[in-house]
């Protein structure tokens, strides 16, 4: 009968007995870490960035949206040129990918 494999060592010991091959949840559990997302092709952009007009003084700039807070968003900020408040509004996917974009004035008007 052959003999059962020996336990793994615990990542403290890896590292002590000089293996520098932890995969990335153990550092995490070594450290008492939260696991980090790490994006890659199968998973949705976290944020992205966006060409937006503004509703008072017509200028486009780029805004950073985040598309991990929610399926439908709403932001209020100033503009980046005429510094008036502004509302972003955008729906995100299921996917994680945005869906919908919508700037207004503060009152729901487009201009």
């Amino acid at each position: 009968m052959p003999k059962p494999a020996p336990p793994k060592a615990q990542p403290l010991q890896r590292l002590l007995d000089g293996d520098n091959a932890l995969a990335p949840h153990e550092i995490d559990a070594l450290y008492g870490l939260e696991p980090v997302l790490e994006p890659d092709a199968n998973h949705a952009q976290l944020d992205t960035d966006r060409l937006i007009r503004c509703p008072h003084c017509a200028q486009s700039y780029a805004v950073r949206l985040d598309l991990t807070a929610g399926s439908q968003q709403t932001l209020t900020e100033d503009c980046a040129i005429c510094c008036r408040p502004l509302q972003i509004a955008f729906q995100v996917s299921s996917s994680g990918a945005l869906r919908d974009l919508h700037v207004s004035r503060l009152d729901g008007s487009d201009t």
